[in-house]
């Protein structure tokens, strides 16, 4: 299994909590979509296993199992660390798949409310234009 690490401080054009893949030299590099390399200001990095694997001050190994959240630094909205949830990701991104339904007219709002031990979404009614049911629905590591 390839090993993945999670970028802790920013580098121009890689800004903090941007995930680096192992490829199968060995070395890794910035994991980013399609959409990402296309139209955003990305740059495209790559290091090699000792740069990554002996610097942990910019790189933590990151399983990506769970969901982590991020918890921003109030003085830097660029900043961020990321806190495992406890929660798995395939679990937190089906449920968000399912709460965002357009055929019903149910929305996500557009944030997400995340503690360290429970993910809520707010999901709206929209009917004629206007929004006139909110729920709050909360999955929790017991």
């Amino acid at each position: 299994m390839m090993k993945k690490y999670r970028l802790l401080k920013p580098l121009p054009g890689c800004p903090s909590g941007r995930i680096f893949k192992q490829d199968l030299g060995g070395d890794y590099f910035h994991s980013m979509t399609d959409e990402e390399a296309i139209h955003s200001n990305f740059k495209m990095y790559v290091f090699t296993k000792y740069e990554v694997e002996g610097n942990p001050d910019f790189f933590e190994e990151f399983d990506g199992e769970n969901f982590h959240a991020k918890l921003y630094n109030p003085n830097d909205i660029n900043e961020y660390k990321l806190v495992d949830t406890g929660i798995p990701n395939v679990l937190f991104e089906k449920i968000s798949k399912l709460l965002d339904d357009e055929s019903t007219n149910y929305s996500l709002s557009p944030f997400t409310l995340i503690e360290l031990d429970n993910i809520s979404w707010v999901v709206v009614h929209k009917d004629s234009r206007k929004i006139d049911k909110k729920y709050k629905i909360t999955i929790e590591k017991i």
